[in-house]
């Protein structure tokens, strides 16, 4: 599937400010960077509208759901790349969320 050509590229700070690291997780790549304290990186997702980013955050990690067709990258604070998903996220069942696919594949249970 081919990222939606009429779409705007969503950019997104994301900043810990926790006294730890914490591990930015791009699903459903299952691809992870860790945060070090006090550290921001710009997450960039080509492809889809907003409502169709998902963050999830937890104490340790924050996830980040994208949507079917979705390419994503993301650059340090000297917006020097350190990760690029450039396959895009392939098609799902109808009226399903990547967080739910993702959900099923891991747990086997249905999530819609």
């Amino acid at each position: 599937m081919k990222p939606s050509p009429d779409s705007l590229p969503i950019v997104l700070q994301a900043r810990n400010d926790k006294p730890h690291d914490v591990t930015l997780v791009l699903e459903p790549w299952g691809e992870e960077v860790v945060l070090l304290s006090g550290v921001t990186v710009t997450v960039t997702v080509h492809g889809v509208r907003a409502q169709e980013v998902e963050f999830v955050w937890g104490e340790q990690d924050v996830t980040l759901f994208v949507a079917p067709g979705s390419t994503v990258e993301v650059a340090d604070e000297q917006g020097v790349q350190v990760l690029e998903l450039a396959l895009p996220v392939p098609g799902l069942p109808e009226g399903m969320s990547t967080r739910a696919f993702v959900s099923q594949v891991l747990t086997g249970e249905d999530q819609t």
